[in-house]
């Protein structure tokens, strides 16, 4: 039994008015961090670049080039290129042996969807757009190409061709 009382004298009781005041003091004092915000104000937080939006890492995309398109393709490269490289800040280059344009993202890459806008804009030189006429896809939004191929349209042989 002597514990007990022992153990009780040791222990503090307060109040319920004095913990209501302290509470009340703690939600007038603003925490001491930095991610503190008062109320209406707005955080402000730093920009995130395109790689570190997709975690850090670099994007690839793989544009296949057709057998037709490979001479247009080493003419036109250094006009088909310079956009890429410009505007959007991608690394690209041409891979003779998949005949193949490959686009990659740096951290010089600003824009996230910047690795989709150029894979648009080669495969629309692919399917036969000018350079010049591609470079709509790199400058307009919410713009995009579909192909399709059509399989309804009965072929002639024989005698009637």
């Amino acid at each position: 039994a002597m514990e007990e009382v022992d153990m009780m004298e040791e222990e503090q009781v307060l109040p319920a008015a004095h913990l209501e005041q302290q509470a009340a003091m703690a939600a007038q004092q603003p925490a001491q961090d930095d991610m503190a915000v008062t109320p209406g104000e707005i955080p402000q937080f730093p920009a995130l670049s395109a790689q570190e939006m997709a975690g850090g890492e670099n994007e690839y995309r793989r544009i296949r080039v057709p057998p037709h398109r490979l001479t247009p393709l080493r003419q036109q490269w250094n006009h088909v290129m310079q956009p890429v490289v410009e505007h959007l800040q991608l690394q690209i280059r041409f891979n003779p042996k998949l005949k193949s344009v490959e686009l990659k993202t740096s951290e010089h890459t600003r824009e996230s969807g910047a690795i989709q806008k150029g894979a648009d804009f080669i495969q629309a030189y692919m399917l036969g757009f000018e350079v010049q006429d591609a470079v709509a896809l790199l400058r307009l939004e919410d713009l995009y190409v579909d192909s399709f191929e059509i399989k309804d349209v009965k072929t002639l042989h024989g005698d009637h061709l």
